[in-house]
This record gives structure tokens, sequence and C-alpha cells, in this order.
């Protein structure tokens, strides 16, 4: 087994926060989050101007999107975010961990909840046809990795300039703006076979683009999570994890123009989940905004009041 460090950044800390709302049309939010700064202290909860130095074992970003009708889509992603958060609770997890396991224990976490969904489906049959994307963020002190299964995207932003831009790649928005996941969707599927040819806007203003290829649910196969990283985290960039209650209401190039560095994370959800509502609202909206940064710039980071850091319903 091939072992390697991802603290090579020891000093590397960020900020993060999140936001869901029920948008303009639903009624109920079926989408749910949950946000772990430090897995080795196993600290829960957000703070949206606080920066936490990222520990060896790392932070979690968690986000689903449930369906299924009446209250079942609204359970499954509870059920998918609760799912992560217990295993990772209960894991043992070794300081310096390997690649491989890491992808090890989000297999076997996608697992734990496709197995939760599985039970909870066969005691109510009102739930049988329940589902949820789940996107999982792990974050280390130098990368990241990513984990899902559905449509519920990351995208990776920084204003300097992302690393490797390639104009000519699909996931490549701007300069700045990167795709980091790959919809499991009927149209991105499109998009991905053409290699941009059919483009992410045409896929978004599709009529097609609400059908979803893969997600986890009793209904549905046991899904193994498609897993990239580690991905090299530089001081600057924001990772944004969302449904598509945002970016199916907003382009690619909408949704860069509202994220501004110079806002707060707290303002910058907020006005992310404006625009969409503005642009329609048409689904339940849920985005998790993070901003890595050196350790040295904690300092010019104003703090909040300690019973901010447990401010969200969802946590």
């Amino acid at each position: 087994m091939n072992s390697f460090s991802h603290t090579q950044a020891a000093g590397r800390s960020f900020q993060v926060f999140g936001l869901t709302d029920i948008g303009c049309i639903r009624d109920h939010n079926e989408d749910d989050y949950r946000i772990c700064y430090d897995l080795n202290e196993n600290m829960w909860g957000h703070s949206p101007e606080v920066g936490f130095p990222i520990g060896a074992k790392g932070a979690l970003l968690i986000l689903a999107d449930g369906m299924g009708g009446a209250e079942a889509g609204e359970i499954a992603s509870r059920i998918a975010v609760e799912g992560i958060r217990q295993y990772f609770t209960l894991a043992s997890l070794e300081a310096q961990i390997s690649d491989e396991e890491v992808r090890k224990h989000l297999i076997a976490a996608f697992s734990n909840v496709y197995e939760e969904l599985s039970i909870q489906a066969s005691h109510n049959p009102m739930l049988a046809r329940m589902g949820t994307t789940l996107t999982v963020a792990w974050l280390f002190p130098a990368t990241l990795y990513l984990a899902w299964v559905g449509d519920s995207r990351a995208y990776l932003y920084n204003p300097m300039g992302i690393l490797n831009y390639d104009p000519k790649s699909y996931l490549d928005c701007s300069p700045r703006l990167r795709i980091l996941t790959e919809d499991h969707s009927l149209v991105w599927e499109k998009v991905k076979q053409t290699q941009g040819r059919y483009t992410r806007e045409e896929a978004r203003l599709s009529g097609e683009s609400n059908i979803i290829m893969r997600c986890l649910g009793n209904d549905h196969h046991h899904e193994v999570p498609d897993i990239t990283g580690p991905i090299h985290l530089s001081s600057g960039d924001m990772l944004l994890l969302c449904s598509d209650g945002l970016n199916s209401m907003l382009s690619d190039s909408q949704l860069e123009a509202v994220i501004n560095p110079k806002n707060s994370l707290s303002e910058n959800c907020h006005q992310l989940v404006s625009a969409a509502n503005k642009a329609g609202g048409r689904d339940n909206i849920t985005v998790i905004l993070s901003h890595f940064i050196g350790l040295e710039e904690l300092g010019s980071v104003i703090g909040f009041q300690n019973d901010d850091f447990l401010n969200s319903p969802n946590l």
C-alpha cells in the first residue's frame, strides 16, 4: 500500500458557510447538508467568518438532494447526510491516511447510506421509491477528494485563476471557474460524449435536464460513487457545493459573476440563493461555500460569537 501525506500545507486553514432555501415553487425542502470542521475532534457546524486550521484527518462538506414525492425526498436527503456523518463519527481514521484508504472510506460511507435507505424503505411502503443525490468533499490541508452520485455539483473558483486552465475542456467554465464533478444525468452524458460540443448551457436549458441516471435509493442499484482526487488546493481557492436548484437556474457565467471573494461567505451564499430565486427558483437551492487561506491570514479574519458556530437548523 502506497502511503502519502495530505499535510504538506500544514498552515492551510479554511472558512465555510452553508445555506439551504425552499425556492419559489416547492412547498417543502428536499435538500439537506452537513459540515464537519475537524474530523479529529468531531466538530460539526459552521460560522461564516471564523477560519479553522484543517487537521490531519481533514474536514467534510456533505450535500444531498432528495426525491420521491410527499416527504420521501426530504427523508432520503436527511438519511444521506446523517449516514455520512454517522460513518465518519464512528470510523477509525489514521492521521496519515493513504489514497487507497481515503477511497475505501468514501465507498464504505456511501454504502452505509444505501443500506439505511433500503432499510427505511422496507419498513415503510410510502418510502419505497425515495432516492437522493449525494456529494461529499473530504478536505485535507493540501488536497481534497470528491465523491458523488447524482447531479449535485462541486465547483472550484479562484479569482486569480485556477491551475491548469484548459479552454478546450468542457469542465473549465472560465479561467477562474471549473466544474469538478460530472453530473449523472441524461443531458450531461451528451456533454461528456461530445466533449462539450453539446454545451453545458444547452444541457442546462434542456427539457430533459431533470432526468437523473444515477442516485442512491432502494429503487436503484447499489451505486458506488465516482471519486476524484487528490485535487491540489491553492491559497485563495473557493470550493462551491450546490444542488441543481442553483446551477439549473444560473448559467456558469452568471454563477461566477455572483461570487465575490471580497464579500463574506455568508453574503456570497445568500446572493447565490437570491440570484437563483430571482431567475425563477423552480427547485430547492442549497449551497456550501468554503475558502482556503494561509494560516498567516487568520489574523485578518473577523470572528463571530460562539453561538454562531451552530447557526443552521440543519446541523
